[in-house]
């Protein structure tokens, strides 16, 4: 399980009702996401199409629908279950 090189990083966003995570996906397909406020978890993304599935411990935690965009002005956004996410760690 690989993670599509372009998504590759640290990306920081979300939906403005919550704090905005942070996700880190390697290229060997680990992944960690936290919250600003210390949630989170981590394990592997697996990349199927235009679905992505967190696994934990063997287990598929959830999925959701991602996409990428290159925005002019913002450079590459990254939208997990409809919300985007810029480059870089949340602080």
């Amino acid at each position: 399980m690989s993670t599509p090189p372009r998504v590759v990083g640290s990306w920081c966003g979300g939906t403005d009702r919550e704090p905005h995570w942070t996700y880190i996906f390697g290229s060997d397909g680990q992944y960690l996401r936290r919250s600003v406020n210390g949630r989170g978890d981590s394990g592997l993304a697996r990349f199927d199409g235009a679905q992505m599935t967190l696994i934990v411990n063997g287990r598929p935690v959830i999925s959701y629908p991602w996409s990428m965009y290159s925005d002019p002005t913002l450079g590459d956004l990254l939208y997990i279950d409809g919300f985007s996410y810029v480059r870089g760690k949340c602080s």
